[in-house]
């Protein structure tokens, strides 16, 4: 096992401890090693348009259930985000494919990129911000 990847499993496995235990923020300093984290709080997915629309008059109901449900990217790496080159906003058009962020690790960088067209209807990451595995980062509506 490389040292990269015995990093990411023990950093994994303390966001895991840390989550658990309702801590929130490490600041860890040793001769050689210095880390700091800080994570945010945990965001609840988005309601799906089928149980919003749970309530409400049948055709209403029935119309809504054809509408596509938006999307979430997470991050599929723990590291710093940032936007790149060009920052993404809410209800920006993508398309597939497109550069949406970057994560920087220890020594990779991962680009976040669209996995389909679409809208975006939510970016939920700060330029800067730690983020761990699995975190969403942006909701996205496909295209119909």
């Amino acid at each position: 096992m490389s040292d990269t990847t015995s990093l990411t499993t023990n950093l994994r496995r303390l966001i895991d401890e840390m989550r658990a235990t309702g801590f929130s923020e490490l600041d860890l300093q040793a001769p050689r090693l210095k880390v700091r984290m800080i994570l945010g709080p945990a965001v609840q997915p988005a309601v799906p348009v089928r149980e919003a629309a749970a309530g409400t008059e049948a055709g209403v109901a029935d119309e809504a259930a054809a509408m596509p449900v938006s999307r979430q990217i997470k991050a599929e790496r723990v590291g710093v985000f940032s936007f790149g080159r060009q920052r993404v906003e809410t209800g920006a058009a993508v398309i597939k494919g497109q550069t949406l962020g970057l994560i920087k690790g220890i020594s990779i960088q991962d680009q976040v990129v669209a996995p389909v067209a679409g809208r975006l209807t939510a970016v939920l990451v700060e330029e800067g911000q730690i983020i761990d595995f699995g975190r969403p980062l942006f909701e996205l509506l496909p295209e119909a």
